[in-house]
């Protein structure tokens, strides 16, 4: 099974900030985005740092668009990896991006279709060597900048 890493690296009250990684062969990273930790509530809050396989499935909230759903755990369902505009986009989904700018009470999300778009591609043709999306894990870590988010 292959793996991909999302470390988590700073809560600021507004949304979750970390750094996915892909190391296998190739090197890819980019940042993340994800809501604050609000007590896992089904939504609005990132998820449990833990490790999820992600399946490639098409979203419920958007017929005809798929990406990556992580697995359904912890009291968790259709949780995507996927690209927004704003944190407030979110649903408790993850942003895939190459930065965020302050926006008042929201943070703007830049490039993250291209970022998603790049990620599922390199998946694809440097991670599985085929044009068939597989399943992969995705190990969600929190450092110790991170805090007031529980362990499993």
């Amino acid at each position: 099974m292959k793996n991909v890493t999302i470390q988590r690296d700073n809560q600021n009250g507004i949304f979750t900030s970390g750094v996915l990684t892909i190391d296998s062969g190739i090197t890819f990273t980019c940042k993340t985005a994800e809501p604050k930790w609000q007590d896992n509530e089904v939504g609005i809050s990132c998820v449990y740092a833990d490790s999820y396989l992600c399946i490639w499935r098409e979203m419920e909230s958007h017929p005809g668009h798929f990406h990556y759903k992580l697995e359904d755990k912890h009291g968790r369902a259709g949780v995507f990896i996927h690209y927004m505009t704003l944190i407030s986009e979110s649903r408790a989904c993850i942003a895939l991006c190459d930065n965020y700018e302050p926006n008042g009470s929201d943070e703007e999300i830049d490039d993250s279709k291209a970022t998603v778009e790049l990620f599922e591609k390199l998946l694809l043709i440097h991670f599985f060597n085929n044009d068939v999306h597989e399943t992969f894990t995705l190990n969600i870590v929190d450092n110790s900048n991170v805090t007031n988010l529980p362990t499993v």
